[in-house]
């Protein structure tokens, strides 16, 4: 034999037990959460979901909720990142006039339009997430999560008799706290689930002659959302 043959079969353990190379990795490509945890900087990842929002305010009723949130890098367990959030309330205070029929027997209901109101609520927050470090080599890996922030809420209100549309935009300090789970479903791509409490109470200030009147909207309440994960 050659004298290069002899240095390929001395080298071949080394270069199988190198650092970084496993060739059990290379055969089971799944074994490797998205979510690994291996210490050091890495590429960020990004956040697609809808869910349910239910405010306190009694005025704001539950509704659907979308959220996009763009994740800086993970350092070890702990992913950074800035996440939007977006809810519409709307309801219009009609009144039931009268309730006849007609010529046929059939159910005729006169309303009367009332007013009407849109809100928008935004919270805009810096994120964090935790990832629980013993599940990290598995395809279930469920993580803490939290947010600081500014919210902004803005509303449409239209009166019925007179046709105006009145406008007020409110804000304040944004948090939220809650939790989560991925689910591994390429090596790029999970599907997550998350419950949320959220805190938003925002005010609007008014000066009227020599007075100052300040309105507040309790916009915190809890939130059930599903989306996808897209990044390593």
């Amino acid at each position: 034999m050659s004298y290069g043959y002899f240095m390929v079969l001395a080298l071949a353990p080394v270069l199988v037990c190198a650092p970084g190379v496993n060739a059990s990795d290379a055969t089971h490509p799944h074994r490797h959460h998205v979510h690994h945890s291996h210490r050091g900087m890495r590429d960020g990842a990004s956040y697609l979901r809808t869910g349910i929002f239910r405010p306190s305010d009694e005025g704001l009723d539950s509704g659907l909720a979308l959220g996009l949130e763009f994740s800086g890098g993970n350092i070890g367990e702990v992913e950074f990142g800035f996440g939007i959030d977006y809810y519409r309330n709307g309801f219009n205070d009609n009144r039931l006039l009268r309730v006849s029929e007609d010529d046929f027997g059939n159910r005729v209901e006169v309303w009367e339009q009332g007013d009407s109101y849109v809100s928008n609520h935004l919270p805009l927050m810096l994120t964090g997430r935790y990832f629980l470090p013993f599940l990290n080599e598995t395809q279930f890996n469920p993580y803490f999560s939290g947010g600081l922030g500014y919210g902004l809420l803005w509303t449409a209100n239209r009166d019925a008799d007179s046709g105006e549309v009145k406008r007020e935009t409110f804000g304040g300090i944004a948090w939220k706290a809650g939790g989560g789970a991925g689910l591994h479903l390429s090596r790029a791509v999970s599907i997550v689930g998350e419950l949320n409490y959220t805190h938003n109470v925002v005010s609007r200030s008014l000066r009227v002659g020599g007075v100052v009147e300040k309105t507040k909207i309790d916009a915190s309440g809890p939130s059930a959302w599903v989306g996808l994960r897209f990044g390593l």
